[in-house]
């Protein structure tokens, strides 16, 4: 009996970081739309907008958040730097997630597949286009050891307030993956563009 009992609480953990289910306050697992409050970057046919609007558009999103939400904290470190701009927004592309590439089970919708040659400045930011679109960054980097060019991608994980979590997609060498902390995730994105680890470098396109 317990082995079933672990066996259904496993699933319901797969359930609850994937489907976007979550512990409501009577205690009872509920549906939680990932369809929320976010940066209008598209049009209602769901075409980007030109790179001026959603510019705007993304900084009247963050100034109404709180200023302790982590996706505002990521910006700040990228406006600090002169990394948030025009010139840096990225539109969406739908092969930027899992979700729409052969092989995947559980649609998690995260944006995990951008790759190298879909930036063309060092750091690029945007929003994906599902509900009013979750933000991310994309930083192009190479490491001391192998100098191949990689992506780390992080994201506002869902849409909802109270689930202030940022994702991340890196298949290189830096420290940081889906598992890490959304404090670890910034601190890596601040320590990358201020080059403070001599072991990896925001790489230029050729």
């Amino acid at each position: 009996m317990s082995s079933i009992v672990s066996a259904a609480q496993g699933c319901c953990r797969t359930l609850v970081s994937c489907f976007g289910l979550g512990q409501q306050q009577d205690g009872t697992l509920g549906f939680k739309s990932r369809v929320g409050p976010g940066p209008e970057l598209y049009t209602e046919d769901r075409t980007s907008i030109t790179a001026h609007e959603a510019f705007t558009n993304m900084k009247g999103y963050l100034d109404q958040l709180p200023p302790e939400t982590n996706i505002k904290i990521l910006f700040q470190v990228l406006a600090d730097s002169g990394k948030f701009s025009e010139r840096s927004f990225l539109p969406w592309n739908d092969s930027f997630t899992s979700d729409n590439n052969p092989g995947r089970i559980l649609p998690c919708e995260y944006i995990d597949r951008i790759q190298p040659d879909h930036l063309t400045e060092s750091v690029m930011w945007g929003a994906d286009k599902y509900g009013k679109g979750r933000p991310f960054v994309a930083c192009l980097y190479t490491g001391q050891t192998d100098q191949k060019k990689h992506v780390l991608t992080v994201f506002q994980r869902y849409t909802q307030e109270n689930w202030d979590r940022l994702g991340a997609s890196n298949e290189g060498p830096l420290p940081v993956r889906s598992t890490s902390t959304s404090e670890t995730i910034i601190r890596v994105v601040k320590d990358l563009i201020h080059n403070e680890d001599s072991k990896f470098t925001l790489a230029k396109q050729d």
